[in-house]
């Protein structure tokens, strides 16, 4: 799943003073949020898990659903890819979309749970109650403010290497804003701190990856070494798995989409004993 944050409430201060390390915030795009915060005048200037210049001049991951794949085939609101934009995009084990990081949960209230289950975590699972810390296991914390079993309930609870309790999640985190960052990797996505969240973040003849680091700008297929990325995207500057299909040799795997190899794009990719292309572009009967 793709990592978000939030931007838009305050955009205008951000095109004003040219500050978007502020809003590299952390776990999934906040209500109203789109990309990581990162503003462009076109895509060269993007990279990273959000390569794409949308046109309101943000850097998003996607713009459409051609733009997703990899199990996450919907393009949502926020410029991410993800599982669902909508309840009608989930599965009845998992009915409800949480449309900020696009993912199908189990709830949205208590009421959505079952007796063996009863409480609704932030990140929309049933577990079950706790009473004290006898109901729970030994890495867990029985969290007084919502009843259940869970990793952290306020810092005190967390380890020196993940020193932060993350109230979205109630697990223990390197960063929950970008403040808690350092110099070196200032922006915080997804509870990590990391290097860069656009191309502009990082030296001369250099891009953000995908793993969010600074790198050197590829011109030719010879400068990717990396043997699962091994194609230049010249435009970008970054390698990737593939982009064009007929760079996908593997025969259980012979579509590109959103530069990864994948089993199809439609029913017509698959054989007859798996004829359906699924929401995940696997094949199944």
């Amino acid at each position: 799943m793709s990592r978000r944050t939030s931007t838009q409430p305050i955009l205008a201060m951000v095109i004003a003073i040219g500050i978007t390390s502020a809003f590299a915030g952390c776990g999934g795009s906040s209500a109203g949020g789109v990309g990581y915060g990162a503003t462009c005048d076109t895509s060269a200037e993007c990279g990273g898990e959000t390569p794409l210049c949308n046109p309101v001049g943000i850097c998003v991951e996607c713009t459409g659903a051609s733009d997703c794949g990899n199990g996450d085939p919907v393009c949502g609101s926020n410029g991410f890819c993800g599982e669902c934009a909508g309840d009608s995009d989930c599965p009845v084990a998992e009915p409800f979309c949480d449309q900020s990081r696009g993912e199908c949960t189990s709830c949205r209230t208590n009421a959505d749970c079952g007796v063996a289950a009863p409480v609704c975590t932030p990140r929309g699972r049933c577990e079950p109650a706790c009473v004290d810390q006898t109901d729970c296991d030994g890495d867990e914390v029985c969290n007084p403010d919502i009843g259940a079993c869970t990793q952290c309930a306020t810092d005190a609870d967390c380890p020196l290497g993940e020193p932060l309790c993350d109230p979205s999640s109630l697990r223990c985190v390197d960063c929950t804003q970008a403040s808690h960052c350092g110099v070196a990797s200032p922006f915080c996505v997804d509870n990590d701190c990391e290097e860069c969240i656009q191309n502009t973040d990082c030296g001369a003849g250099q891009v953000c990856s995908n793993d969010l680091e600074c790198e050197t700008r590829c011109e030719s297929d010879l400068q990717c070494t990396n043997g699962d990325a091994p194609y230049c995207d010249t435009e970008s500057g970054s390698c990737f798995e593939c982009l064009e299909d007929p760079q996908c040799t593997d025969g259980e795997k012979p579509v590109c989409i959103a530069n990864g190899c994948e089993e199809c794009r439609i029913d017509m990719d698959c054989p007859l004993d798996k004829p359906i292309c699924n929401n995940e572009n696997q094949c199944e009967n």
